[in-house]
């Protein structure tokens, strides 16, 4: 009886331990998987940032771009205006 009772502990433990040892490598494959996860997840963000800060150059290169066209415009319309002016001054005093 006494026997029989130690033996069935003993499977118990043995079945414990290889429970355990399996969920140790469960665990273990698990965290290998989200290393891998997380290193494809940083190298995907890495690609988006590079893409995202390559349209966002473009875009600040275009939009000064048109802005120093836009000035421009505006300086040649002031000197326009102000050689008219002159024109005019120059007209009167004669």
């Amino acid at each position: 009886m006494l026997t029989d009772e130690m033996s069935v502990l003993r499977s118990d433990i043995v079945a414990m331990r290889k429970a355990r040892g399996a969920m140790m490598n469960e665990l273990e494959q698990a965290n290998m998987d989200r290393r891998r996860a997380v290193s494809d997840l940083c190298r995907h963000f890495r690609g988006a940032r590079a893409g995202m800060a390559r349209r966002s150059k473009s875009e600040r290169v275009a939009g000064l771009q048109n802005l120093k066209r836009v000035v421009n415009g505006h300086r040649q319309a002031m000197r326009s205006d102000l050689a008219g002016v002159r024109k005019v001054w120059v007209a009167r005093s004669a």
